[in-house]
């Protein structure tokens, strides 16, 4: 083959690969990058989030998301105020108060509702005979320091006509919660529902645990909740949307395949218990993600008089500088049409 027609063939089918490897250049120079922080280690009820990343849904959708475990509590609030995070997931509770206490500070809001019910509860065994709000007056309470359930106990309190320095609350490491009441030295652990699984090693059947849950004693509260922060909302606004977007899909991923994403988050966190961590998502997608609100609304929104009810208990009740007004708490700019939040 003449040196010349050589040459011109290789050329050819250079610009032919080029023609080829441009979309897939030009899509990889728009991905926006996303810095997310979860509220927790990589578990169940992070699974939404992890599965959105493996199957795709944020790439898809143009966003390369990076996403670091969280250390509790307020500790997601700490890191978008701090600017480290562009988005992060967190209880709503924790996000209230510091809107409250911090008037002045617009440096987020939350743009989407991932728990539409809170897992706050208190855990007793059933020998103890815990099994209403006036029962736990004079009883120990083990919790964390940090714990969303004890943030809110004033409201609790208020809500049921209790004291609220009536009981004696005990702040321990939150690994010890469950041994400290299989012992004996605490009558209470102050948590979430998702942590009577958790205690199954310590040899009590689930069956022996009782529960109060706040969401049964009027405090039905918003809980864990997407929010982003106010810089990147300004600066890019379309990768928020798109963000949310992705992790809309991924929480219905979730609940359409549950081992799906135990399967993701076991891939993401070996050291997790796969059957510990399935019963964790057994109850959220019970008692807090699928509730008749988003049977109704879909996932992700919030109704007004619900998220206001919760405002002003909140700033009450826990002596708030002020109430955030709820246009600074909650914007539904970012959800995605409601017909792709619907549960089917």
């Amino acid at each position: 083959m003449p040196l010349s027609r050589m040459l011109f063939n290789r050329a050819a089918i250079a610009a032919a690969l080029l023609v080829m490897l441009t979309p897939r250049l030009a899509h990889a120079a728009e991905m926006t990058k996303v810095k997310f922080s979860l509220d927790w280690t990589v578990g169940a009820s992070t699974a939404a989030y992890i599965l959105a990343r493996d199957r795709g849904y944020f790439a898809e959708e143009g966003v390369d998301v990076s996403i670091d475990p969280g250390k509790g509590g307020s500790s997601f609030v700490e890191r978008l105020v701090g600017g480290v995070y562009d988005i992060a997931v967190g209880d709503m509770t924790p996000y209230i108060q510091y809107l409250g206490n911090n008037p002045d500070d617009d440096t987020m809001r939350a743009v989407y509702v991932a728990s539409n019910e809170s897992p706050y509860a208190f855990i007793s065994l059933s020998k103890n005979g815990i099994n209403k709000p006036a029962d736990i007056m004079g009883k120990k309470i083990a919790s964390a320091a940090f714990a969303a359930t004890r943030a809110a106990w004033p409201v609790f309190a208020k809500v049921n006509n209790l004291s609220e320095t009536g009981a004696t609350w005990q702040l321990v490491d939150p690994a010890v919660r469950g041994a400290m009441l299989v012992q004996g030295s605490a009558d209470l652990v102050a948590g979430f529902t998702t942590d009577v699984p958790l205690f199954a090693h310590l040899g009590v059947a689930p069956d022996q645990f009782s529960l109060i849950k706040y969401k049964d004693y009027g405090v039905q509260f918003y809980s864990n909740t997407l929010v982003a922060s106010r810089s990147f909302i300004g600066q890019k606004p379309k990768a928020v949307a798109a963000f949310v977007r992705a992790a809309n899909r991924g929480l219905k991923a979730l609940i359409e395949d549950p081992e799906a994403a135990i399967a993701a988050v076991k891939k993401a966190n070996p050291l997790i218990d796969e059957s510990t961590e399935r019963q964790i998502l057994d109850i959220l997608l019970r008692d807090v993600i699928v509730t008749p609100e988003t049977r109704k609304n879909g996932l992700g929104a919030v109704t007004i008089p619900r998220l206001s009810a919760q405002v002003d208990e909140i700033a009450s009740t826990m002596q708030l500088r002020s109430k955030p007004p709820l246009d600074r708490v909650f914007t539904p700019d970012f959800l995605p049409a409601e017909a792709d939040r619907q549960i089917h």
